[in-house]
C-alpha cells in the first residue's frame, strides 16, 4: 500500500475536484440567467448525461478536427490550435494597461521572494472620476452579461437550432427566457405556476387581415353590444352563447389584431402557438417583448417621431386602440348576467397583459419625446363584480394566500397584472399555518393571543435558559428617558451561558436597532428576557453590520429587552421615547422568519422586494414606523442580510428605458409597493413621510393587537408629541394626536371612512387609517383635496375654507309652506339613492344624488339630529361648480360631476364668516345639461303660476285638488313643449314610453317640485366659505 500512496492523495484531489464541478454544475442550474450548463441541459445529449460526466463536460469545446485540418476555420496550424490565443493576450493587455494608468505601485524592500506588503493608490482625484463614472456606465450583473452571450449564440445559431425561440429581454436590460403562461413576464426561482394546468389556451382560427382594428367584427360578421353588467355577442345575426368560440374571435381580434394595429405590421400568430406536453395548445408570449420593444425602440429613433405634429396623431390612434381593447375586456369580464367559461377568463387576462405592457410602451414612447401620456389604465376595476384578474386572484386564494394579502396587491392604483402574475408564482407565505380564519380586512394568523403567547427558542428542542438584562439598571434608564442598549457576550470556551450587558445610547454610538414580529416568538410579555440561543442568534446577526475592521459586539436594541414590561407607567415612558431607538439608530434589521427560509444570494433584486412586500414583517402597525425612521433599513435572510435601499437603487435607472421591457413594469409597481415602508431621506421625511394619505395607504392592510397602539406609532411617524399621546386616556388617544397634527388634508371633510370618533368636534376624524377596505370611494376623500393640507382641527370641528351652495329661502320670511319644504330638504339629506335638482340665482340647474346604500351614502356611523326650526341646509363642494360641459363621441352631452356634503347650520349664523356645520350625507353634484335644464325651467314656470293656490294646505291635500292639478298640468305639459322635451330625454336614455306613460312620469317629477317649494332656489357661497364641520 505504501507503493501507492499517490492513489490516497489523487482520490482525494479527484473528490475534491469532482465535488466542485458538481456543487458549480447545481448552483448554475438554479440562477435566473442563461448558461452553459442550461444550454446544455437543452441539447438530447446532455439530457442523457450523468451530473458528474456533465459537470466535466460543459465548457466551450473546439472541434479539434477543424483547428488541425479545416483551412477555412483558421490561416494555418498554429493560428488552429488556440483559435482565443489573441483575444485572451488583448484582453490582458488592456486589462494590465488599465491598472498601470489608475494604480501607482508602491512595494517595500524584501529580498526573499515570499509575500509581502503592497499598496494600489489611486494616481489623482480625475482617475478615480474616469474609472467610477465607466463602472457606473458599465452592467455589473452577472446574469446580465450572461444572457447576453445566449443572445449572441441563439443568433449565430438560429440557423442549426430552429427550436431555439428569441430569447426576452428581462431584468435589467438583460435577457431572461420566460417559461408559464405569460412567458414574456418575470417570474421568481421555483415558480409554483404548472403551465400544464394554468395556461392561456390558443384558440385563434383566423389571421387578423389589417385592415382596421375597430371595423374587423363587422367584416367578420360579429356584433358587440354592452350594457351595465351585461355583454352580447352576436354572429352573423345569431346570438353566440358559446365562451370557446367567443373567446377564439377576441383572440384574434383585440389581441393579434390589437398588437399588429399598434406596431403597424402585421403579427404572424403562429409564433405565439405552442404545444404543452399533454398536447393543448396555449399562447407562448416569449417572443413579445422582442416584438414590443423593438417597436418601441424604432419608434424613438425614427426622425418623424420628433416632431409633434405628426407623432401626436401616431400617439392619440393608438392610444384610441388601447381605450377601445380596455373597454371591451373589462366589460366583458364583469358581465354578471352569466358564469364566464373558464377559456373566456383566460382570454380577457391574456389582452390585459397585453394591453398592460402596450400600455407601458406608449408611456415610456411619448416620455421619450416630451409627449403627455394619458394616465396609466387599470385593466381591473375593484368597483366590478368580476375582472380579468380573477384567475389568477382565484388561483392565489386555492393555493392558501391569506386573503388580506391579496387585497393588500390591489388598493394601490393603477393595479399591476403583472406584479399579480409575479406573486401568484411564489409559494404564500405559511410562517404561522393555514390562513382559514383570515378574512380580507385582517389576517388572524398575526393576532397575539395574550393567553396563549409562548416565546420561542430558535429551535424546537432546544431549552435554553431564558436571560436579560438587569431589571433595575434598565428601569432607572427609561425612568431618565435614556433609551438602552444590550450586547449579548458569550462566557468562557466549554461554557453555553451568555452574558447581557446593558449600556446607554450615547449620539456616537453604532449599534442596530431589530425590528421584528410578535407572531414569531420573540416577546415576551412576563419579562424582559429571551432564551440564549436567540440571544447569540441576534447578536450575530447585530455583528454583521459592523464595520469592517470592528471586532467588538455591536449594541443591538429590540423591544423585548429593552422597553420595561412593568410597571405599567414606567413602560408608557419607554415607549414614549420609543422613535429615537430607530430614528438614530446606525442601522434596523428587520428580523422576520418568513425570510429567514431563504438565502437572498440566489434571488434576483425583484424577488428579494417580492418576498419582503409578502412577509409578515410587511403586515404589522409597528413595523411601518421602525422602517420608515430609520437611516438604513437591513432584512435578514438566511445566508445575510440585505439592505433595501441598495436593492431598490440597483433598479433606479430601468424605470423609463427603450427598448421598453416587461419586467420593468413589474419592477417598478412593486418598488411603488415598498415605497411606504422604506426609509426617505431628510427633505422628503418633512414633506412625504407625514401626509396622511401616504399614512393611509401604508397602514390600510396592517393589524396590531393592541388597537390603542396605533395613535402611539402614528404619533412617532407624524413628528408629533408622542408622550401627549402615551399620556392620554386610550379612549382619547386619536382624539389627541388629531389636535397635535397642524396641517390636515382638507379632503378628510368628505372622507368616506365607516368608523370616525364620536367625541363633539373630531366627527370629522378618522378613527383609525387601518382596514375598512371595502370602500367604493377614496378613503382620504377628493383627490383634487389631497394635496391641501390647510384644515385645521379646532375644539368645534375641522375648519376649511371650501365652496358651497345656500338656500336662498334660509334668509327670507317663512311661513308654513316654506317650513314643510324645508322638512322636505331635510329627509332628502338623509335617504338613500334620492336625487332632486336645485337652480342658482344665474339659471344654471344643479342635480344633487345621494349613494345607492346607506353604508355608501351616510358621512358619519352615528348620524346627527336635524332641528327643522333652528337649523338651515346647505351643501359643502369639493371644487367649485362649472358651468362646461362637452360632448361625447356618442353625441351625449356631458357635464362635470363633483362630490358634495350635505350639512345643516344653526340659523342663527346665516351670512356668519364661519358656519359651524353638522354633516350627515355624502352625495354627488352634477350641472344639468342644456336639454335637462331647460325641462327643470318648464316645471318651475309652472310652481311660480300656481304658487298662491300651492300655499293652501287644504287645496293640496284634497282629491280635488290633486285631480284639477293632474288636469291643469297635462294641458300645460302639452302646449310648452315639456311633453315633447320628456320624451326626447327618455328615448334618449334608451326608454321606449309612450305618451300616457311619460304623463304618469312627469306628474310624479313635478311632486319633487312642489315638494321642495321655495328652497328650490340656491345661490353659490363664495369659494373660500370658512366651514367648521362634525
Amino acid at each position: 500500500m505504501w507503493l501507492a500512496a499517490w492513489k490516497r492523495v489523487g482520490e482525494v484531489f479527484y473528490q475534491f475536484e469532482s465535488n466542485t464541478n458538481q456543487d458549480n454544475l447545481r448552483v448554475a442550474q438554479k440562477t435566473k440567467s442563461w448558461n452553459w450548463s442550461k444550454q446544455v441541459l437543452e441539447r438530447d445529449e446532455g439530457k442523457a448525461m450523468s451530473t458528474l460526466d456533465l459537470s466535466y463536460d460543459v465548457g466551450v469545446i473546439g472541434n479539434h478536427w477543424a483547428i488541425r485540418l479545416d483551412d477555412d476555420t483558421s490561416a494555418n496550424a498554429m493560428e488552429r490550435v488556440c483559435t482565443g490565443q489573441h483575444i485572451a493576450t488583448n484582453s490582458l493587455f488592456i486589462n494590465i494597461a488599465r491598472l498601470l494608468w489608475t494604480f501607482a505601485f508602491c512595494q517595500g524592500f524584501d529580498s526573499r521572494p515570499l509575500p509581502f506588503p503592497a499598496s494600489f493608490v489611486v494616481r489623482s482625484p480625475q482617475h478615480k472620476k474616469v474609472v467610477e463614472e465607466a463602472f457606473r456606465d458599465s452592467e455589473q450583473d452577472d446574469d446580465v452579461l450572461l444572457n447576453g452571450i445566449q443572445a449572441i449564440i441563439v443568433k449565430s445559431r438560429s440557423s442549426r437550432w430552429p427550436q431555439q425561440r428569441t430569447v426576452v429581454r428581462g431584468e435589467r436590460g438583460g435577457f431572461l427566457i420566460g417559461f408559464g403562461t405569460m412567458d414574456h413576464l418575470p417570474r421568481p426561482n421555483d415558480p409554483v405556476i404548472d403551465i400544464e394546468s394554468f395556461y392561456i389556451p390558443f384558440l385563434s382560427h383566423d389571421e387578423y387581415d389589417g385592415k382596421g382594428l375597430k371595423f374587423y367584427p363587422d367584416r367578420k360578421g360579429w356584433t358587440y353590444k354592452s350594457e351595465p353588467g351585461h355583454v352580447t355577442f352576436e354572429h352573423h345575426g345569431e346570438r353566440v352563447s358559446n365562451g370557446t368560440q367567443i373567446a377564439s374571435f377576441l383572440q384574434t381580434w383585440l389581441y393579434f389584431g390589437f398588437l399588429s394595429e399598434v406596431t403597424g405590421q402585421l403579427v404572424d400568430s403562429t409564433q405565439f402557438r405552442k404545444e404543452t406536453t399533454s398536447g393543448n395548445v396555449r399562447v407562448d408570449s416569449s417572443c413579445l417583448a422582442d416584438i414590443v420593444g423593438s417597436w418601441s425602440k424604432l419608434v424613438v429613433e425614427e426622425s418623424w417621431s420628433s416632431d409633434p405634429a405628426q407623432m401626436q396623431p401616431w400617439v392619440d390612434h393608438r392610444y384610441g386602440a388601447l381605450f377601445h381593447v380596455r373597454e371591451i375586456i373589462v366589460n366583458t369580464a364583469a358581465a354578471e348576467s352569466r358564469v364566464m367559461p373558464r377559456e373566456l377568463m383566460l382570454v380577457c387576462l391574456g389582452i390585459a397583459v397585453l394591453g398592460e405592457y402596450v400600455d407601458q410602451a406608449l408611456t415610456e414612447v411619448c416620455r421619450h419625446k416630451g409627449l403627455q401620456p394619458p394616465a396609466t389604465q387599470n385593466w381591473w376595476s375593484l368597483l366590478l363584480p368580476n375582472s380579468p384578474a380573477d384567475p389568477l386572484l382565484d388561483l392565489m386564494e386555492a393555493r392558501g394566500w391569506c386573503p388580506n394579502r391579496i387585497v393588500g396587491l390591489q388598493l394601490r392604483d393603477p393595479r399591476s397584472l403583472g406584479m399579480l402574475w409575479y406573486f401568484a408564482n411564489l409559494a404564500p407565505p405559511k410562517a404561522h399555518g393555514e390562513h382559514l380564519d383570515c378574512t380580507p380586512e385582517l389576517c388572524t394568523l398575526l393576532q397575539v393571543d395574550l393567553q396563549r403567547y409562548e416565546t420561542l427558542h430558535d429551535d424546537k428542542l432546544c431549552r435554553c435558559p431564558f436571560q436579560g438584562p438587569p431589571a433595575d439598571t434598565l428601569a432607572a434608564a427609561t425612568e431618565k428617558g435614556i433609551v438602552s442598549l444590550v450586547t449579548v457576550a458569550k462566557h468562557p470556551v466549554g461554557s453555553t451561558k451568555v452574558h447581557v450587558t446593558l449600556r446607554e445610547r450615547r449620539e456616537d454610538c453604532a449599534y442596530v436597532a431589530i425590528s421584528h414580529v410578535w407572531a414569531d416568538g420573540k416577546g415576551n410579555l412576563s419579562a424582559n428576557t429571551l432564551p440564549q440561543c436567540v440571544l447569540r442568534d441576534l447578536q450575530n446577526c447585530a455583528n454583521a453590520l459592523s464595520s469592517p475592521g470592528v471586532h467588538d459586539d455591536m449594541p443591538f436594541w429590540i423591544d423585548t429587552l429593552c422597553l420595561p414590561r412593568e410597571p405599567l407607567e414606567l413602560r408608557r415612558k419607554g415607549v414614549a421615547f420609543l422613535s429615537d431607538a430607530f430614528r438614530y439608530a446606525t442601522h434596523v434589521l428587520v428580523i422576520d422568519s418568513y425570510l429567514r427560509s431563504f438565502h437572498a444570494r440566489s434571488m434576483a433584486p425583484i424577488e428579494v422586494l417580492a418576498r419582503i412586500l409578502s412577509s409578515d414583517w410587511n403586515r404589522r402597525l409597528w413595523t411601518l414606523s421602525e422602517a420608515r425612521l430609520g437611516r438604513r433599513v437591513w432584512v435578514q435572510f438566511k445566508d445575510y442580510a440585505v439592505e433595501i435601499a441598495g436593492v431598490i437603487e440597483r433598479w433606479k435607472n430601468t424605470a423609463t428605458r427603450i427598448p421598453c421591457l416587461p419586467s420593468i413594469h413589474v419592477v417598478n409597481h412593486i418598488i411603488e409597493h415598498m415605497a411606504v415602508t422604506t426609509p426617505m431621506s431628510k427633505v422628503r421625511a418633512e414633506t412625504t413621510l407625514r401626509q396622511i394619505p401616504q399614512l393611509r395607504l401604508a397602514l390600510q392592510t396592517r393589524t396590531t393587537t393592541w388597537g390603542f397602539d396605533e395613535p402611539i406609532c402614528l404619533s412617532t411617524v407624524m413628528g408629533v408629541d408622542t408622550r401627549k399621546v402615551v399620556e392620554a386616556p386610550n379612549e382619547q388617544k386619536m382624539q389627541v394626536l388629531w389636535s397635535l397634527v397642524s396641517n390636515i388634508p382638507a379632503g378628510l371633510a368628505f372622507s368616506p371612512a365607516t368608523r370616525k370618533l364620536s367625541n363633539s368636534g373630531y366627527r370629522w376624524a378618522p378613527m383609525s387609517l387601518m382596514g375598512d377596505l371595502k370602500l367604493k370611494h377614496p378613503w382620504g376623500g377628493p383627490e383634487n383635496l389631497t394635496a391641501r393640507h390647510d384644515a385645521k382641527a379646532t375644539p368645534r370641528g375641522l375648519e376649511v375654507k371650501l365652496p358651497g351652495i345656500l338656500f336662498k329661502a334660509s334668509s327670507i320670511t317663512r311661513g308654513l309652506f316654506s317650513e314643510s319644504a324645508k322638512s322636505t330638504i331635510f329627509r332628502r339629506f338623509r335617504n338613500d339613492f334620492q336625487s332632486f335638482v336645485l337652480r342658482d340665482v344665474g339659471g344654471y340647474w344643479y342635480r344633487i344624488t345621494l349613494g345607492r346604500h346607506r353604508e355608501m351614502s351616510r358621512w358619519h356611523q352615528d348620524p346627527a339630529s336635524m332641528d327643522v326650526c333652528d337649523d338651515e341646509p346647505a351643501i359643502i363642494l369639493d371644487s367649485a361648480p362649472t358651468h362646461r360641459s362637452f360632448v361625447t363621441k356618442t353625441d351625449v352631452e356631458v357635464r362635470p360631476v363633483g362630490g358634495a356634503l350635505l350639512v345643516t347650520y344653526p340659523r342663527s349664523e346665516v351670512g356668519a364668516p364661519v358656519l359651524h356645520v353638522k354633516a350627515h350625507t355624502h352625495a354627488v353634484v352634477s350641472v344639468e345639461s342644456k336639454l335637462k335644464t331647460a325641462i327643470s325651467e318648464k316645471y318651475r314656470v309652472f310652481c311660480d303660476n300656481l304658487s298662491g293656490r300651492l300655499s293652501d294646505g287644504a287645496f293640496r291635500a284634497s282629491n280635488k285638488g290633486h285631480d284639477e292639478l293632474r288636469a291643469s298640468f297635462e294641458d300645460y305639459a302639452r302646449k310648452s313643449g315639456l311633453l315633447d322635451l320628456e320624451l326626447e330625454e327618455w328615448l334618449g336614455s334608451g326608454w321606449y314610453v309612450d305618451e300616457h306613460q311619460v304623463l304618469d312620469l312627469v306628474f310624479d317629477r313635478l311632486g319633487g317640485f312642489i315638494d321642495i317649494g321655495p328652497y328650490c332656489e340656491v345661490y353659490t357661497a363664495p369659494e373660500f366659505t370658512v366651514w367648521c364641520i362634525d
